[in-house]
């Protein structure tokens, strides 16, 4: 692959962690910004997938953990069918 910035051939990237800020909610987020070895410019950026996997856990947890029934148990309802045991 040859750098786009300084058209060097390279066979690896330097994968470095970035801080991205979000305009629309004012919030930042992890970036993996993929760099070039020769000259250092970034061929391409994403989301961190851990990071933003993590995110996710926390936030379902935290919206869950929020809700008046989240910790009572779920109980079947009368004529409902689901179980083997109910027939």
């Amino acid at each position: 692959m040859k750098c786009p910035h300084c058209k060097r051939a390279t066979s690896s990237v330097v994968v470095k962690t970035l801080m991205a800020a979000i305009l629309v909610n004012e919030q930042e987020c992890n970036v993996l910004a993929y760099c070039c070895p020769v000259c250092g410019a970034i061929i391409s950026a994403q989301a961190d997938p851990v990071a933003l996997a993590n995110y996710i856990v926390d936030e379902v947890t935290e919206q869950l953990q929020q809700r008046p029934d989240a910790s009572q148990p779920k109980r079947k309802e009368a004529g409902d069918k689901g179980s083997r045991e109910d027939k």
